[in-house]
C-alpha cells in the first residue's frame, strides 16, 4: 500500500477521529492547516473516495460526511462532528476560525 501524502493522512485522521495524529501530520513542511476544498478534493485527496459528498448533492444517505467548496479542515470537522479533541488539535496547529468557504461560512457557523 502506498503511503498517503499529508492531505490524505489528515482526511483519514478526520474520518477515523484520530486527534493524536494531527500534530505529526502538520510537521510536514508541505502541510497547510487552512487548505481549502476545491473541485471535490482536499489537496490531492478526492473526498468522495473517503465517504464524503457535497452538501448540494442529496444522496439520501444521512451517514455520509459532507463538504462545501472552500471548506477547511475546521469546517469539515465541525460539520461532521469530529471530537472536541480533534478540533482542539487543529486549533493548536494554527487553524483559522475566520476562514470562509464558498458560502461565506466560517468554521464556527
Amino acid at each position: 500500500m502506498a503511503l498517503l501524502s499529508w492531505d490524505g493522512q489528515i482526511i483519514n485522521a478526520l474520518v477515523k477521529d484520530w486527534p493524536k495524529d494531527v500534530e505529526s501530520i502538520f510537521k510536514d513542511d508541505a502541510a497547510k492547516i487552512d487548505q481549502q476544498v476545491r473541485g471535490g478534493c482536499f489537496g490531492r485527496q478526492q473526498l468522495v473516495q473517503c465517504g464524503f459528498s457535497s452538501r448540494t448533492c442529496n444522496t439520501g444517505d444521512a451517514a455520509r460526511l459532507t463538504y462545501e467548496s472552500g471548506d477547511t479542515l475546521l469546517h469539515l470537522g465541525n460539520r461532521n462532528a469530529a471530537s472536541p479533541a480533534f478540533l482542539c488539535e487543529l486549533l493548536a496547529q494554527g487553524a483559522s476560525i475566520h476562514a470562509k468557504n464558498s458560502k461565506g461560512e466560517t468554521a464556527e457557523e
